[in-house]
Order: structure tokens, then C-alpha cells, then sequence
């Protein structure tokens, strides 16, 4: 059972069902959370053009440990920026330095030019993780 649990969030409506998954395999195993929050390098610019500061990013992260830590569920946050936009190779990293058995990732799909050349978050998880075991929630 999974008891090292990496559920990368980014703050979208998917992040419930990441954290939902994390929730029931933790309260399943006893296990940990680490909810990974990721600012991309080219953070989405709200409506008077500032971007997505490090206050509200760790917000997001503190909310979603408050959600698990509600439920029982032992949980930590981090924040990250994904330089590059290589969110995958952060979360993978990320993964490695707590030595995550599980790795749980939402449908990120990048779009456009950078979805094409790169393709989504959790295909280049999939693809990147050598360790852990990765799922997927819709």
C-alpha cells in the first residue's frame, strides 16, 4: 500500500479529485500527503495583469492540506516554480526528494503550440517516473 503520497494540484477544479484520491488512499494506508502546488514560469496573468504570486499559490497548497487534514489524513504542503514550464520534471523531482511511492496527477494538458511539441503534465510524469507508481484521476 501506498504510504508516501505526492498529489501534485493546480488549483483548478481537478484538484478535488487529486485530493479525493489522496485522501482515500492515505486514510486506506495511514499513509502521508505532500500536496505540490506548481507556479509555471509563465504563471496565467489575472484580469489587471499581475501574475499569480507566491502568497496565493501557497494559499492553494495550505487550503488543500486543511481539505485532507480535515479528513484525518496527515498532510504537508509545497510550493514550486517549474522553470521552463517543465512542470512534469518538477513533480517528478519532487517526487524523488520525499521518496514518494505514489505520485497523483490530474489531466494538465498544455495547448497549442507548447501541447503539441510537449504534450500534457501528466504524460510527461508518466513518461519521466523510473520509481514511484503514477495515477491518474480524471
Amino acid at each position: 500500500m501506498y504510504t508516501r503520497i505526492l498529489a501534485a494540484i493546480d488549483g483548478t477544479h481537478r484538484t478535488a479529485h487529486v485530493l479525493d484520491a489522496a485522501m482515500h488512499l492515505a486514510q486506506a494506508s495511514g499513509g502521508t500527503v505532500r500536496v505540490l502546488h506548481i507556479e509555471p514560469a509563465e504563471a496565467a496573468f489575472d484580469a489587471s495583469g499581475d501574475t499569480e504570486d507566491d502568497e496565493s499559490a501557497h494559499q492553494i497548497a495550505q487550503a488543500a492540506v486543511a481539505r485532507l487534514t480535515a479528513s484525518g489524513v496527515t498532510a504537508l504542503a509545497s510550493v514550486a516554480k517549474a522553470p521552463d514550464c517543465d512542470i512534469a520534471t518538477v513533480i517528478v523531482t519532487a517526487a524523488a526528494d520525499q521518496s514518494a511511492d505514489l505520485i497523483i496527477v490530474g489531466p494538465h494538458h498544455r495547448r497549442g503550440l507548447a501541447g503539441w511539441v510537449a504534450g500534457s503534465v501528466s504524460e510527461g510524469v508518466v513518461r519521466l517516473e523510473k520509481q514511484a507508481a503514477v495515477l491518474l484521476v480524471p
